[in-house]
């Protein structure tokens, strides 16, 4: 039987009969080739260990029941049927579809680290259902459907953003996370406007196996098994395109029907994931690379056994997560997945040596006329604000000042310092990708403030900005040491860094569901605000601004003596490795003096930088001073508009800021041929 959508041309010979040709599924390409059936019986026993393993006391009660032959123990059947069973079922479902999908995907885009995570179907099934559940609740569209619907949509947008399905592998992934990170945004912003209906998301949007009974598994298990089967049908035909597309469509293969059927059932199976679990992720990455290192090749082995060992992964991180929660608030399968899982993947793509080649360098030190209406524009923009927003206040006129006047502030202080910190790391690395957001120094930070808070309630203000520092500083490290063998190519630096991000904020939620706190106040510190903040917070930015941006100023000439290379900054009497050091310090330092008082808001290091070159300021002072100011208008006018928009709701300045910046980044992402 031919497979499903290959056509045999017209006195051509099957591929196995082709002289010269190796298709991977009997002849891999490199490595060596092991059977299938030990991975098989391994992960049979590694999944039946990790369902043991879950309830080990009921389990055993049962199995010791039924071997005997005796009458079960009532309580230990009730509780393993009707509390682990459909636990452990959605584990299985949920395991086995994000294996499954991400093998599809990185077959059809040819890509190793593909997923549905990465490439923005699971935020976009998650923002979906957000929506519906919250704002839209009697839509006649049952919840699945929504779900593929937001899948498919957010899939299409970031193969349209990259450049189509035969872009570069990092731009294809980039395209994906910025995708993701807008989604997840807007899927929060809709979760507070409607805050008192999300007490029963708290942990979904985590990534929660917990289900209240068995009706949700068995409703989505058809329509997850066809798509399963599916997709096992397409094996041989996925095999093919391993080939090349030419070469595939030489065979005779309709490649782009196959590609459509298999991005299309992956689709399913990851909307079929969220809608049970919430948003987890890596699990479709790191299973069939696995395999594949260990030596399985071809999707007849790989397609059956990555949902097997997906399904195995997720249920022994279950697992892992019940023995880390110490309460009655029990830990996310999602926030364990992330925390086993983040530290593979940044190694993962350490060990990739053609996800990317050298891009261009975006920060030229040509000079041009500077131009200052757009700061213009943004200053009257935000005054006119916040004569509007005072205008219609009802709080009393002294007490409106002293709190709207203090956050008002402290935003045009953190601003100006994400700014400044933006310039200096993109001065420095050369890379217009640079952020404290992209490069994992503001997450970093931002988790280092939030552990010693929490275990030390007392240490203040200076306390929680010297932890920032220190986590910053570390994660900055990380990154560029995952980077160095490959030149610190853009690309590659912001996936790392963004990788070192998941994981930091893996921990943060880790933290924060030990120290129980309510779904606003996790979802505000985690995305970052100006809310609470009084003139104490104030006074203390302003000092790090008086003292840093000076210094940033001082040293930002060096900068420009860096553009023109090593060896010709060395010639004309520059210590290179002395300034990049110093440099980075500044950076490392504006940020987590930010992050320590407002918490990691993104995208204002990425935009403000390359706004102020699109201002005309090219020189490193020109830059460091109009980043600064660009930096502190634009957090100021998210901050306002956050407390604006919903009022008397608000949207945290960082939700904003994500909202704004993630479709710049993609359009950054797209102009500045940060490729693979």
């Amino acid at each position: 039987m031919p497979e499903a959508g290959f056509r045999p041309r017209r006195g051509s010979r099957p591929a196995s009969a082709v002289r010269g040709l190796a298709v991977p599924a009997r002849r891999p390409a490199g490595g060596r080739r092991m059977k299938a059936w030990p991975f098989a019986l391994g992960g049979v026993g590694f999944l039946a260990l990790a369902l043991l393993g879950h309830a080990p006391a009921d389990s055993l009660l049962v199995l010791k029941a039924l071997i005997k032959g005796e009458d079960l123990a009532p309580m230990a059947g009730v509780v393993l049927l009707f509390h682990h069973g459909p636990r452990l079922a959605a584990g299985v479902l949920v395991g086995a579809c994000l294996g499954m999908a991400g093998t599809a995907l990185q077959a059809v885009m040819r890509n190793p680290l593909a997923a549905p995570d990465l490439l923005g179907a699971t935020a976009g099934a998650h923002l979906a259902l957000a929506l519906a559940l919250l704002l839209f609740p009697a839509l006649p569209i049952p919840i699945f459907g929504i779900a593929i619907l937001g899948a498919g949509g957010a899939v299409l947008l970031t193969i349209a953003v990259a450049g189509g399905l035969t872009a570069p592998p990092l731009r294809l992934l980039l395209a994906g996370v910025a995708v993701s990170l807008a989604a997840g945004a807007a899927a929060i912003a809709a979760m507070l406007a409607g805050e008192e209906r999300t007490a029963g998301l708290a942990l979904w949007i985590t990534g929660s196996l917990v289900q209240v009974g068995w009706d949700a598994g068995l409703t989505l298990a058809p329509w997850i098994g066809a798509a399963l089967l599916g997709l096992l049908l397409l094996a041989g035909p996925l095999d093919l395109l391993g080939l090349g597309r030419d070469t595939a469509q030489g065979l005779g293969l309709r490649v782009r029907r196959i590609e459509a059927a298999a991005a299309l059932l992956a689709t399913v199976l990851a909307a079929g994931a969220v809608c049970l679990a919430g948003p987890i992720g890596l699990i479709g990455t790191l299973v069939p690379n696995g395999l594949r290192l260990a030596g399985v090749r071809g999707h007849y082995a790989l397609l059956p056994l990555s949902a097997l060992w997906g399904a195995g992964l997720l249920v022994a991180a279950d697992g892992v997560a019940g023995a880390l929660s110490t309460g009655s608030l029990p830990v996310p399968a999602g926030v364990a997945v992330t925390l086993l899982g983040a530290p593979l993947l940044y190694l993962l793509v350490r060990r990739q040596p053609r996800l990317d080649r050298p891009a261009r360098s975006e920060t030229s030190t040509a000079t041009g006329r500077f131009r200052g209406e757009g700061l213009l524009l943004l200053a009257l923009l935000l005054a006119g604000g916040v004569a509007w927003h005072a205008a219609t206040s009802r709080l009393p006129r002294a007490l409106y000042l002293d709190l709207a006047a203090a956050r008002t502030v402290t935003a045009l202080a953190a601003g100006a310092l994400l700014g400044i910190s933006g310039a200096l790391l993109q001065g420095v690395i050369r890379n217009p990708l640079a952020g404290p957001e992209l490069l994992g120094v503001g997450p970093g930070a931002s988790v280092a403030a939030l552990a010693l808070l929490l275990l030390w309630p007392d240490a203040g203000l200076i306390g929680m900005q010297v932890a920032a520092f220190a986590g910053g500083f570390l994660a900055l490290l990380l990154v560029l040491a995952g980077g160095a063998k490959t030149g610190l190519s853009p690309a590659r630096l912001a996936l790392l860094g963004l990788i070192v991000g998941m994981l930091a904020g893996a921990v943060a939620r880790l933290l924060i569901l030990d120290a129980r706190l309510q779904l606003g106040q996790a979802l505000t510190w985690l995305a970052g605000s100006t809310y609470g903040r009084s003139w104490q917070e104030a006074a203390a930015l302003g000092g790090w601004l008086l003292v840093l941006l000076p210094l940033a100023v001082l040293l930002a000439a060096r900068i420009d003596l860096l553009a023109l290379g090593r060896e010709t900054a060395q010639g004309l009497g520059l210590a290179v490795g002395r300034a990049r050091a110093g440099l980075l310090i500044l950076a490392v330092a504006a940020s987590a003096a930010s992050v320590a008082c407002v918490g990691a808001i993104g995208f204002i290091g990425l935009i403000a930088p390359h706004a102020a070159r699109l201002l005309g300021a090219r020189r490193g002072r020109a830059q460091v001073i109009t980043a600064a100011l660009l930096g502190a208008l634009l957090l100021a006018i998210a901050d306002l508009a956050g407390r604006s928009l919903l009022a008397p709701r608000e949207i945290p300045a960082g939700l904003m800021t994500a909202l704004a910046g993630a479709p710049y980044f993609l359009w950054l992402l797209r102009r500045s041929g940060a490729s693979a």
